[in-house]
């Protein structure tokens, strides 16, 4: 078969040509990651297409129906968060199998989202999708400060930002809700929710959940464009929240218009008032170190399974023998660069405690960081208990943030 494979993360956490490597594999990535990718990564594929920019879909499609006209795929899989459109319109273009142009959008949109979540009783957060200013301070007026506001297409923590007064408001609008008149407006503001949130990582086969387990993220989510790390740790199987929180987000993906085979991200707040309400669920695998955490844990890649799922190539049978209640937990640490526009100096290679298993670090000494938050490193942590993981990422980042060092020259 002839794959079209739409990749703009890092070419090695995604292997996908390896998984798939009795078929005929194309691909659209960077320039960026063109550069890096191995001399063997790269004879894995038939062809590769590089582009130089990575937020430009109107080039995606421009090549793919260039390759297309020559190769005629059977298949196109989008990698990253942002691929998973262009792949689901090339795929309705082309009258191709895999997750519809709706169900893409429903899980890509969180306005859409929300709306179709609410409208079949399932709890979300109030909120409004903004069309111009006065939705946005009609909610206001409704719900009260604070509120939050964020794209309705995005992810890490892009784009959002907290309203807790009329100054912030002000400084918001005054900023704009868009880059010119002309545009319009990607965003949406709902109720801030002050309390702790989850992430819920499952896999979907023949429309069926065959994996589903919870995390607590132990620290603030929205600190990360701040340069504060962001840390999870994943619950015991006899945790009060467990049962809860999966059958919550079962309930979630019953209601949406869900892909038949397919790796779930869900972001869940626990309010002070005993209920679950979603922040957001994504129809791809999670991001950052959560697949090394499943795998060291469960000895299972939901993203690899749910590739091969979505061309037909489904193995049941490893999922059959998944525990159920496990002997040890992990938890994971995405750092990004603490400082802004600074050096960085005295990165460790390695971590002294015998509790991390993967430690990864993405830049070198001397690497300049300017205003965009980049990944530094990610930590994957082991434990007998999910207080010992806690208790190793406390640990680990007073280790990590003492030895590295921020400098205004070189």
């Amino acid at each position: 078969m002839n794959i079209l494979i739409i990749n703009f993360e890092s070419l090695s956490a995604n292997p996908v040509s390896q998984w798939l490597a009795q078929h005929n594999c194309y691909m659209i990535t960077t320039e960026y990651s063109l550069k890096n990718i191995t001399p063997d990564a790269a004879s894995s594929y038939k062809h590769i297409v590089g582009i130089d920019s990575a937020d430009n879909d109107d080039l995606i499609y421009y090549f793919a129906e260039k390759l297309n006209s020559n190769v005629k795929f059977d298949y196109v899989i989008g990698i990253r968060e942002f691929d998973l459109l262009p792949a689901a319109y090339l795929r309705k273009q082309w009258g191709l199998p895999g997750a519809s142009l709706a169900s893409t959008m429903a899980y890509r949109d969180k306005g859409l989202m929300k709306t179709l979540l609410r409208d079949n009783n399932i709890d979300v957060p109030a909120f409004s999708v903004i069309d111009n200013t006065l939705d946005l301070t009609n909610f206001i007026n409704t719900n009260q400060y604070p509120v939050l506001i964020k794209p309705r297409a995005s992810k890490s923590s892009r784009g959002i930002s907290v309203l807790r007064d009329e100054q912030d408001l002000y400084q918001r609008l005054k900023v704009g809700l868009k880059r010119s008149s002309e545009d319009l407006i990607n965003l949406m503001v709902e109720e801030f929710i002050d309390g702790p949130m989850y992430h819920i990582d499952g896999l979907v086969i023949d429309g069926e959940i065959r994996f589903i387990w919870p995390s607590l993220y132990v620290t603030n989510c929205s600190g990360f464009p701040d340069g504060e790390h962001i840390a999870s740790c994943m619950l015991a199987s006899n945790d009060p929240l467990l049962e809860s929180l999966n059958r919550y987000v079962s309930d979630c993906i019953d209601v949406l218009p869900s892909p038949e085979n397919f790796a779930f991200h869900a972001e869940v707040f626990h309010c002070s008032d005993g209920s679950l309400k979603l922040c957001e669920i994504a129809a791809r695998a999670g991001g950052g170190p959560v697949m090394t955490a499943i795998e060291n844990v469960f000895g299972i890649n939901i993203k690899e399974i749910a590739f091969k799922a979505s061309i037909g190539q489904k193995e049941p049978q490893i999922l059959d023998h998944v525990i159920v209640e496990p002997e040890q937990f992990c938890g994971w640490i995405i750092i990004p660069n603490k400082v802004s526009n600074t050096y960085v100096d005295h990165l460790p290679r390695k971590c002294p405690f015998e509790q991390v298993k993967n430690f990864n670090v993405f830049a070198s000494n001397g690497d300049y960081f300017d205003d965009e938050r980049c990944v530094l490193a990610e930590i994957a942590i082991t434990g007998a208990s999910t207080e010992e993981v806690k208790n190793t990422i406390e640990k680990t980042m007073d280790w990590f943030n003492s030895t590295v060092q921020w400098k205004s020259s070189m």
